[in-house]
């Protein structure tokens, strides 16, 4: 195989994996993906990969009272 071939795949699965960082495989996921299977196989992946699961949200504290439940301190 060429070098210079080699140097765009690399670089190529390096995208890919950086684009799919966020996604379900995350970056190193996509990045073997795209180097065994060929970039054009982890940019198909890539497009169809679901994003990965976020954190659950604290829900928010109501309005006058301090994170820990007290009521918060006011200055009139």
């Amino acid at each position: 195989m060429n070098p210079i071939i080699f140097l765009i795949a690399i670089f190529c699965s390096l995208l890919i994996g950086f684009f799919g960082r966020r996604k379900k495989l995350g970056f190193w996921g996509f990045f073997f993906a795209s180097m065994l299977l060929t970039p054009v196989f982890g940019l198909l992946l890539l497009v169809i990969a679901a994003p990965a699961k976020q954190p659950a949200q604290h829900p928010s504290t109501p309005a006058g009272q301090a994170p820990g439940g007290q009521p918060s301190e006011t200055h009139s």
